[in-house]
C-alpha cells in the first residue's frame, strides 16, 4: 500500500489511495475507492482514470454531479457511484490494466494523484465433479472381511 503525502497551506497534507483489488473474475465486479483526508467543503473534483484516461467523474456543485465515460471491458454502474467509489461490473479482459484517482481542491486550487494500481481480470477454471462411481458389489469384493 502506497500513500502520497503532499503539504497543502503549510500544515494541511492531502493523502490520496486507490483501493483496488488485484484480481477479478471475468463476468464479475469489481469497486474501486480513492480515499483521501480533504474535507467535504474543500472538495471539488474526484476522478478515476483508467491508464490515464478520465473513466469517472465527480464534480460538487454540479447536477448531476457525476459524469461517467465509456471503456472497453466493463459496465460502471452509476446508480451506485459516490463521490469516492464506483463499481465495475460484467468485467471482461479488456478491463485489465493501470487504475489511478485523482482529488482537485477549490481552495486552495491543487490536484493529487493516487498511484496507479493493476486489476487483472481472469477467466474461472470450470468446477468438475467426479463422474467415477463404483458398485457396491465390487468394493466390497475388493475389500475381504474377515469374521471371527
Amino acid at each position: 500500500m502506497m500513500i502520497c503525502v503532499v503539504p497543502v497551506r503549510g500544515a494541511t497534507e492531502v493523502r490520496v489511495e486507490l483501493q483496488l483489488q488485484r484480481w477479478a473474475a471475468r463476468g464479475g465486479s469489481v469497486r474501486l475507492r480513492c480515499l483521501h483526508d480533504v474535507p467535504p467543503p474543500l472538495l471539488d473534483t474526484v476522478v478515476f482514470l483508467r491508464h490515464g484516461a478520465k473513466l469517472f467523474q465527480y464534480i460538487r456543485g454540479r447536477k448531476p454531479p457525476y459524469r461517467n465515460f465509456t471503456i472497453p471491458g466493463a459496465v460502471l454502474n452509476i446508480a451506485l457511484a459516490t463521490e469516492d467509489s464506483i463499481i465495475l461490473q460484467n468485467l471482461d479482459f479488456a478491463a485489465s490494466g493501470g487504475y489511478s484517482c485523482e482529488v482537485s481542491l477549490a481552495t486552495p486550487i491543487y490536484t493529487k494523484a493516487s498511484v496507479e494500481k493493476q486489476l487483472t481480470v481472469f477467466r474461472e477454471s470450470p468446477i468438475y465433479r467426479s463422474s467415477i462411481s463404483f458398485p457396491l458389489r465390487l468394493a466390497l469384493k475388493s475389500f475381504p472381511v474377515e469374521i471371527p
